[in-house]
């Protein structure tokens, strides 16, 4: 079966960690969009994809040979204690959530809700990026509309010799916060995407807890 498709490769791939990224050895040839933008695979596929995609992330913590699946289509399916929260239409590259709030140990932080929301342009809002632990750690819980996604304590801290720290970075300026390739382990995530002409319908994201390997 032939398709028509739009293809190529990165010479200058950054914030990539997957071993020697300069020079002839770059192991990472570019990025696989599955955003909402029309050139992304999965609009250029739309028939084969029915634009609905899921994958489960096996934790860093395991061996690196360990490998996982990419599901389109009616391949794309979800089990177990599911919940979902709208994908909100705030641009064509990336899946933004509405995230009301954070808990750490199931006590509420004091955030104010706005820092989360998305802002004229390309700013602000909360993003799902598609990148042995002392018992005693904290899990942290992400309160999205309708859903709640509870990480335990390997998907929020990461060992440094004899220390932990929390694996979370600071954003630029720009305000935008993204759920990492990190927190979201031993998860499955089902992106069901629509058409934006199909209105009264929503675009969703679910996510249940799965062991990803």
């Amino acid at each position: 079966m032939n398709f028509r498709v739009a293809f190529g490769c990165g010479t200058d791939n950054q914030n990539i960690n997957f071993g020697q990224n300069d020079g002839p050895k770059n192991p990472i040839a570019g990025i696989f969009g599955l955003g909402m933008a029309q050139r992304s695979i999965l609009n250029q596929l739309a028939k084969e994809t029915n634009r609905r995609f899921s994958y489960c992330l096996p934790s860093s913590t395991i061996p690196r040979e360990t490998h996982t699946t990419l599901s389109f289509g009616k391949d794309a399916k979800i089990c177990g204690s599911i919940q979902k929260t709208e994908i909100l239409p705030a641009h064509m590259q990336a899946y933004s959530v509405n995230l009301l709030g954070i808990s750490i140990a199931e006590k509420r932080l004091h955030i104010d809700p706005e820092i989360f929301k998305l802002k004229y342009g390309p700013f602000g809002g909360f993003f799902i990026d598609t990148g042995g632990e002392n018992k005693t750690l904290p899990s942290m819980t992400f309160h999205f509309k309708g859903a709640n996604l509870v990480l335990d304590s390997k998907a929020v801290f990461e060992r440094f010799n004899s220390n932990f720290c929390m694996a979370i970075f600071p954003t630029s300026d720009l305000g935008i916060n993204i759920l990492g390739a990190f927190q979201q382990a031993n998860h499955r995530f089902l992106f069901d995407v629509l058409k934006l002409s199909l209105y009264g319908r929503k675009s969703i994201v679910s996510f249940a807890p799965e062991i990803c390997q």
